[in-house]
């Protein structure tokens, strides 16, 4: 699947009702979770289309956590996803070393 940038104009995005329509009329052909840097967002496959979870104030919606990604897909009716954590691990790295006082030292 290609990459998709959580930053998107609106006709690249589909709202919760959408997907729940989606859902419960077996039109979803994929749900996927991906890690980005601002956090976690839900790519919508229907039919030859993509479009990324939008949020009720606009642009895509993000999770802090993967888990209320997966239990707000499952409130929407969807019964199964796909994770891409292939960014997760330059994310936590530069998590570990980013403070708000600056890089991390080690002691000893």
């Amino acid at each position: 699947m290609n990459r998709v940038a959580p930053s998107r104009t609106d006709d690249s995005l589909v709202s919760a009702e959408t997907v729940r329509v989606l859902a419960s009329s077996q039109q979803l052909r994929e749900v996927e979770v991906l890690a980005t840097e601002q956090g976690f967002v839900a790519k919508v496959r229907a039919g030859m289309t993509d479009r990324l979870l939008r949020a009720d104030r606009g642009g895509a919606r993000t999770f802090a956590r993967i888990d209320t990604a997966a239990k707000y897909l499952r409130s929407l009716g969807v019964g199964r996803i796909s994770v891409d954590l292939s960014n997760l691990p330059v994310l936590a790295q530069r998590a570990l070393f980013e403070t708000r006082g600056g890089p991390r030292r080690r002691q000893g």
